[in-house]
Parts: C-alpha cells; structure tokens; sequence
C-alpha cells in the first residue's frame, strides 16, 4: 500500500498550472496586441486611467505576457515534480522497511 491519489493529485496540480500559464501568456499577448492595434497612442492614457504610468505598456505586456506564463507552467511543473518525489521517496523506504523486517 502506498501513495496513490498523490500522483493524481499532482496531475492535477500540474494540469492547473499549464492551464493558467497558458491562459496568462496568451492573454497577455492579446491584450497587448489588441490595445496596440486599437488605441495606439492613447493607450498610455488608457492605462494612465487605472493607475499603471509605465509609458508604452502595450509593447511591455506583448513580451510579458507569454514570459510570466511560461515562467508559471515551470513553477507548477517543479512543485509538482517536487510532490511526486516525496511520495515516492516514502514508497521506496516503507518497502525497504518491509524487506530488511524480513530479513
């Protein structure tokens, strides 16, 4: 008997990560590409609105976007990674505490 919802935890966990670094960098580019497109300019002004006074923001979240999302799927891939090694690390000592009982 060992740990086996942990794998499928960490799947899941896994899974979770891709989807919301994916999500980040895709929307992050589009926004980025569609404020660009639309307001030019004035997107400074847009962006001036909501508190964010980085001039050409647009160009800035193109490049971001898809980097931050990356950067997520390869956090939620260690720890996810990271999980799965504890669980088997406590496998493989529960059956080498088994066998030398035997022995």
């Amino acid at each position: 008997m060992g740990f086996f919802s942990t794998p499928i935890i960490t799947d899941n966990f896994q899974t979770f990560g891709e989807w919301v670094g994916t999500l980040i960098g895709i929307i992050g580019a589009g926004v980025g590409i569609i404020v660009t497109i639309f307001l030019g300019g004035s997107a400074n002004s847009l962006f001036m609105e909501f508190g964010i006074t980085i001039t050409d923001f647009a160009p800035l979240i193109i490049i971001a976007g898809p980097v931050l999302g990356f950067i997520i799927v390869v956090l939620f891939r260690f720890i996810a990674e990271q999980i799965r090694i504890f669980a088997s690390i406590a496998n493989n000592t529960k059956v080498i505490a088994e066998n030398s009982k035997k022995e």
